[in-house]
Parts: C-alpha cells; structure tokens; sequence
C-alpha cells in the first residue's frame, strides 16, 4: 500500500496510542528515541492495543531528521508481537542512538 495522503498515517507515541484496530491497512509510526547509545543492537516497545503474540507486524526504518536513508542503509528492524504491545529491535554496525521512525503495519 502506498502512502498518498498524510492521513493514510497514524502516529504512534512509544508509550501508547488510541486504536489500533487490527492493524489492517492502516500504517503506523513509531518514533523510537534510543539514549544513550547502544553498540549494534537497541530495542524498544510500545503500547498496541489489539496485537496478540500471533499477529504479524511488517516493519521498516524511515529517514527523519536524526538519519537520512542513505545512513540506515546498514541497519534493520525486526518487530515482535506480543499482548497488546510490539517491541522492535533495530540492529546496525556501529552505535545506535537517536530517534528512529518506523512505519508499522499489523494484522
């Protein structure tokens, strides 16, 4: 699904956010703050009403003002589900710091 409209988006805090509604086509992001910096692997969870430990979450890293695309070309996310939260871990080959934005989707 493409992204055409600023409300094809739902911003989601790292401690909670309202719905989630079986996830479905509604695209969520994150904005994950990691302080201080961690070497190779950081993670973080937030609040997803509605997720269970079976659900799938298709996540990925987006550029913001702490770091271009070109600067996450080495890096990954890796959601995981579990009662009515999702922790992503992001991975990369040096420290990991700063806010991170992942565009999430669940179902």
């Amino acid at each position: 699904m493409a992204i055409t409209a600023l409300s094809d988006v739902v911003r989601a805090g790292t401690s909670a956010f309202a719905g989630g509604g079986g996830g479905g086509a509604t695209l969520y992001i994150a904005s994950l703050t990691i302080n201080p910096a961690q070497m190779y692997e950081a993670s973080s969870s937030i609040a997803a009403t509605g997720v269970t430990d079976t659900s799938k979450v298709f996540a990925q890293l987006m550029p913001n003002t702490d770091w271009e695309a070109d600067e996450l070309a080495g890096y990954t996310v890796v959601a995981t589900p579990s009662t009515d939260s999702i922790t992503f871990a992001i991975s990369g080959p040096g420290p990991i710091g700063g806010t991170f934005d992942i565009i999430y989707q669940w179902s």
